[in-house]
């Protein structure tokens, strides 16, 4: 039983208690009854606004669920939208970082291609100054040869006038004046063509006091001289003549050789 109920019974009282006059029955009922009825507005006006209290009360929960579920909604959202933008620009820092990792590659392909290339370059330029060196001596000698060919034809009248003078002594030189003076116009010409030969290059191979060279003598014999070191050139029966480092012709020989 509700409290304005138990309330209403308890001042349900007879007459006699109250020490008043006895009143009619039917009377009693009635005012009984409105008291009852006035209870049960009253009852049902509490009721009510218990039931409106509960119902606000639902209202400001479901209020309150809506705020917390909206503002969860929004916190979740911009937490959504903050993941969706740090990761938009993770996905681009990235894409950055690979384009240029890509790009880094690129330039090193090209840039081992331009080395290749280069080493390519530089064999292909030492190859062609190697042929172009080769060339210039080739067509040096080439142009030499003429010259060459004409130096040799002459070291025979050369070799003439050498013998010449050989065959002329001091003795007879001393008793007779015009082969004295024969000798000295021999010794004369002779120097002078050989100093004309080496202005183009055409030059004696060394002689007597040189050791023997076989790329440049020719040993025509051998002979003993304890003075001398051994292997060495005694004598120069014909001179030999070379065009710069080419051999035109040996030069013949007696060399110094000691018995052991």
């Amino acid at each position: 039983m509700s409290k304005d109920k138990k309330e209403i019974e308890e001042n349900k009282v007879s007459p006699e208690e109250k020490g008043g006059a006895p009143k009619d029955a039917g009377k009693i009922e009635k005012e009984t009854e409105s008291e009852i009825e006035s209870g049960d507005d009253e009852l049902e006006r509490i009721l009510n606004g218990i039931d409106e209290e509960d119902d606000d009360d639902d209202l400001d929960l479901e209020e309150g669920e809506d705020s917390f579920l909206s503002q969860l909604d929004a916190s979740g959202l911009k937490g959504n939208e903050d993941a969706k933008k740090d990761g938009a620009e993770d996905n681009e820092a990235s894409g950055d970082a690979a384009a240029y990792e890509a790009e880094i590659a690129t330039l090193r392909a090209k840039l081992e291609k331009s080395e290749k290339k280069n080493e390519v370059l530089a064999l292909q330029l030492h190859d062609l100054n190697k042929t172009q060196e080769r060339l210039k001596d080739n067509f040096k000698k080439q142009a030499r040869r003429p010259l060459e060919d004409a130096v040799k034809k002459l070291l025979d009248p050369i070799d003439n006038l050498e013998r010449a003078y050989e065959s002329i002594s001091d003795e007879d030189c001393a008793q007779n004046e015009v082969l004295k003076n024969t000798k000295e116009g021999l010794r004369m010409t002779i120097d002078q063509i050989v100093d004309t030969l080496e202005t183009v290059g055409i030059k004696r191979v060394e002689g007597v006091g040189t050791k023997f060279d076989p790329a440049y003598h020719e040993a025509v014999s051998m002979a003993q001289d304890g003075e001398k070191q051994d292997n060495t050139v005694l004598c120069v029966m014909q001179s030999g003549y070379k065009s710069e480092d080419r051999l035109l012709r040996p030069a013949k020989v007696i060399v110094n050789k000691l018995q052991k």
